[in-house]
């Protein structure tokens, strides 16, 4: 099923997907599901504001409140090579009050181990430094120059502030489940559970 949002508060684009199905190489690092992210130079769904075969992951319409920056801690990664390995480039975002437009504030470029196997290969653990504060996560991810698709599980985030203000703040806003086409207040939509994101806070 496509991936709106595994959390009331984040926005993913277009390419998630949620597995099973279809099953992929990877194994989940836990629980049964899994995400999927397949570029657009091969899904043809593209993203208005994004590079060609990138991901994003976002607080979307609240990018420019001063109470939804968030923390991006870890990844579990793998992609769709046997042989040569998989180059993720990971680009932190933040809003800028002065701009008002979101600016880089932190980068990685991390290699990630191909799997030879047909099935059941294992994600790889990726932790992440100094990307703190933002508003959202770009991912971009090719082998030998050509962009793949690739799987990922265990999304580690957190809120930047806890305090009681920014706490409040949060609360004020309207739990709401993003879509392609809009937002739905429906609780019930929200509260579907989805094992491969993990929220800090």
């Amino acid at each position: 099923m496509p991936l709106f949002s595994p959390y009331h508060r984040f926005y993913f684009s277009q390419g998630f997907n949620v597995n099973p199905p279809p099953p992929g190489p990877f194994d989940p690092s836990s629980g049964s599901l899994m995400i999927q992210f397949t570029p657009s130079s091969i899904s043809n769904l593209t993203e208005p504001d994004l590079p060609a075969d990138t991901a994003q992951f976002s607080v979307g319409p609240e990018t420019s409140s001063n109470c939804f920056s968030f923390d991006f801690y870890s990844f579990d990664l793998g992609c769709a090579s046997t042989k040569p390995s998989c180059s993720f480039n990971f680009t932190g975002l933040r809003f800028d009050e002065e701009t008002q437009q979101e600016k880089e504030v932190a980068s990685a470029t991390i290699d990630v181990p191909a799997c030879a196997e047909a099935d059941h290969c294992q994600l790889t653990p990726v932790g992440f430094l100094g990307f703190h504060q933002l508003t959202s996560v770009q991912i971009g991810m090719k082998v030998d120059g050509e962009a793949k698709t690739w799987w990922a599980d265990d999304l580690s985030l957190g809120w930047s502030d806890n305090e009681c203000e920014k706490a409040v703040c949060r609360s004020k806003v309207r739990d709401a489940v993003h879509k392609r086409d809009g937002v739905s207040n429906s609780r019930r939509a929200i509260s579907r559970p989805l094992d491969f994101a993990l929220f800090r806070g």
